[in-house]
């Protein structure tokens, strides 16, 4: 997010009931139970990379190291591969063994200038630097889904493209990753996105159209209408109809580039919730004393993933 602002509004959500146009629950793909496996099994190994990414920070176009480890995870996986796109952007394309739709999934890697006490453990090492605003949060979702899908690529229909993306801080990565050709060649069904938010932990939000303005740099972020409201079946399912939190609110002073990417694609971001309240901590992007749970990250990824396999699925 390219904007510090409070989002205190963000707390106070709560779960909406459904509307009548949309399925209460929704049937998970056949293929979610052998995801939600590969998700537990390395489950404490993505929080390891989580907390080596929050340690080692790098400021919007320096993100070098950042997407060195990404890459490397990828090309593990055996995925098509492409880095440096945009400046250190990384393009991942994961093809299952059949044809089908093609779905992207987008998170940012940059830091943010932050000189005020780092209050986790494994706090930054970088003067003046720190994860903030939750990128390394996306990063370890984004990375977990990867390699859990990769997992039934054998069974899989369709493809999954990844983009990991530089300098989101400046509002200048994505248009730089697709003036680079980042989409070349791809026709892109529907692409998603979370963002870390101050909601309770298990907690996912949704708002169907504007979620975060535009500001002078950036084109913000506009959820597909049709798309966010079909995904909300999906997400019950994962988390709970409790647990999904139908938004009105546009975050005031808030901003984002991911409008970029849903200028080429229906697109929906999603706030994935971080706060804990039993350890008193509010995952506020870009305050001082932000903290994410680590938690969350298997939230995201059991969310992303279903989203990810409903779309591939979507007739």
């Amino acid at each position: 997010m390219a904007t510090v602002v409070a989002v205190a509004a963000l707390a106070g959500c709560h779960a909406t009931p459904p509307e009548a146009e949309e399925p209460a629950v929704a049937a998970l793909s056949p293929l979610f139970a052998d995801v939600e496996r590969a998700l537990v099994r390395q489950r404490d190994a993505i929080v390891a990379l989580r907390q080596d990414l929050h340690t080692h920070p790098e400021l919007s176009g320096e993100e070098q190291r950042t997407a060195g480890l990404v890459a490397e995870r990828l090309h593990a996986l055996g995925l098509d591969v492409r880095s440096g796109i945009g400046g250190h952007g990384v393009i991942a394309r994961l093809s299952g063994a059949f044809p089908g739709r093609t779905i992207g999934f987008r998170a940012d890697m940059d830091a943010f200038a932050s000189s005020a006490p780092d209050p986790y453990s494994f706090r930054s090492t970088t003067p003046g630097v720190r994860h903030i605003c939750g990128h390394d949060v996306h990063t370890a979702v984004a990375i977990a889904t990867a390699e859990a899908i990769a997992s039934v690529r054998s069974q899989l229909a369709g493809t999954v493209v990844f983009v990991f993306q530089p300098a989101e801080e400046t509002a200048r990565g994505a248009r730089a990753m697709l003036d680079d050709g980042a989409l070349a060649g791809e026709s892109l069904d529907a692409i998603f996105a979370f963002h870390t938010a101050p909601m309770s932990l298990g907690s996912i939000g949704t708002k169907p159209g504007v979620l975060l303005n535009a500001n002078s740099v950036a084109p913000g972020a506009t959820n597909d209408v049709a798309l966010e409201l079909r995904s909300r079946g999906v997400i019950r399912a994962v988390v709970g109809s409790e647990q999904l939190v139908v938004t009105t609110t546009v975050v005031p002073g808030f901003s984002e580039d991911f409008g970029h990417f849903q200028a080429v694609a229906p697109g929906v971001m999603f706030w994935l919730g971080v706060s804990n309240p039993e350890r008193g901590t509010v995952g506020a992007p870009h305050s001082p004393d932000y903290v994410a749970d680590d938690a969350a990250i298997h939230v995201g990824a059991r969310t992303a993933s279903a989203l990810l396999l409903a779309e591939l699925e979507r007739k």
